[in-house]
This record gives C-alpha cells, structure tokens and sequence, in this order.
C-alpha cells in the first residue's frame, strides 16, 4: 500500500498543475480587447511596427498557450503589452501632429490674398 504522504504529494501536484493558466488567458482576453481598441484608433497606420509586434506575439502566446508553455506566453503577453501601449502612445502622437500640420494649411489658405482679376478675364 502506497505511503499516504506520497498520495497527497501527488494530489498536490495534480491541482497546482491544473490551476497554473488561470491568470495568462485573462490577460490575453484583455490584450485582445486592447489590440482592438487600438485598431479602431488607426494604430495599424500611424505606429505599423508596434502594433505588428504586439499581434505576432499575441499568436506566439495564445500557441504557448494552447502547448500549456505558460510560462512562455506570459513573457510573451509582457511585450505585447509593450508594444500595444507603444503604438497606442505613438498613434496619438502622429494623430496630434498630423491636425496641428492642418491647422496651420488652413491658416495659410485663410491669409494668403485672393488672385488679381486674371481668372475673371478668361470666363466665357
């Protein structure tokens, strides 16, 4: 009869092993959900490379992930949250240069004097 201390040891061992993922797809989840809410701010134009970091290692956790190579995929889930926070920094950047570059067009458009009497001459 096995030593009843060995059982439990293997009970133990069972429950910690079963109960090691519970944390990393929450994390995907909410990457996931920071990823899109990327996307709908244009993050995929204005920061290209950062938010094609964070999906390529978004698919290298989720297969970690699906292989149970949790420890992996949690390195994995820390530079996809890197990189999205990155993009999402570098987005809102390019975002706020690209209306102040319009705003000084529409200024130079508003001030410059209208065109002298040449168009009118040629009007059939």
């Amino acid at each position: 009869m096995p030593n009843r201390a060995f059982i439990w040891l293997w009970i133990l061992l069972i429950l910690s092993v079963g109960c090691a993922s519970t944390n990393v797809p929450q994390n995907l989840d909410r990457l996931d959900t920071m990823i899109d809410q990327a996307e709908e701010s244009s993050a995929r134009e204005y920061a290209a490379y950062h938010f094609h970091r964070a999906t390529v290692f978004r698919d290298r956790a989720r297969l970690e992930v699906a292989r149970a190579n949790y420890g992996v995929a949690e390195v994995y889930l820390g530079i996809v949250e890197a990189s999205i926070t990155e993009a999402m920094d570098v987005t809102e950047q390019r975002k706020e240069l690209e209306r102040r570059r319009n705003q000084r067009q529409d200024a130079k458009v508003e001030s410059s004097p209208p065109a002298v009497g040449g168009s009118e001459k040629f009007a059939p």
